[in-house]
């Protein structure tokens, strides 16, 4: 989010699951935290305190199932 949009999640998702085919995330997911973040640090630094800690955390932690970004390994055939 750091230009101000969210990216992928590829990066992440590669360093995590290695070679995979992968379908991005809904931006609908994470779009209610940034804009919070957005509303409660306007023209201030970055700071997570109170409830905006426990709600990324909840976002995170994906109880609910919500992130919808599919993960599929890929290899190549052996001896290529």
């Amino acid at each position: 989010y750091a230009q101000g949009k969210v990216g992928s999640g590829f990066d992440v998702s590669a360093a995590v699951y290695g070679s995979h085919v992968y379908t991005r995330f809904s931006k609908t997911i994470i779009h209610p935290f940034l804009e919070s973040l957005s509303s409660a640090n306007e023209g201030e630094a970055l700071q997570l305190t109170g409830t905006l800690s426990r709600d990324l955390v909840r976002l995170v932690d994906d109880s609910d199932r919500a992130w919808d970004c599919t993960v599929h390994p890929v290899a190549l055939p052996p001896g290529l």
